[in-house]
């Protein structure tokens, strides 16, 4: 018969998703309906494209700001490249999973 080597209780966590669209600066800001006891875990869904990326503005306990980017590319020698310039990136939709700590 199989033991288990160690047991472990494991406190249930909080979970919220979260939609949205971002504006013309290409922010999304959420404020949670009820506060967190700490400053959760923010996790922003799969970029519409592969020169896009999330940043996080700010999160606090109440709620996150996030900003979608496009960065510039660049083809040199059949090969794309990413440059440092960006682009806000207004109107995408977006869907975020928020984690207590």
């Amino acid at each position: 018969m199989l033991r288990p080597r160690a047991m472990h209780t494991v406190k249930a966590k909080r979970i919220e998703t979260y939609a949205g669209t971002t504006d013309a600066a290409g922010l999304l800001t959420v404020t949670y309906p009820t506060p967190f006891a700490t400053v959760p875990n923010v996790q922003p869904g799969p970029v519409p494209s592969s020169d896009m990326v999330w940043s996080m503005v700010s999160s606090t306990v109440n709620g996150f700001s996030i900003r979608l980017v496009q960065r510039a590319v660049v083809t040199l020698l059949a090969t794309q490249l990413l440059l440092g310039t960006v682009t806000n990136v207004a109107g995408s939709a977006a869907q975020v999973l928020v984690v207590e700590r």
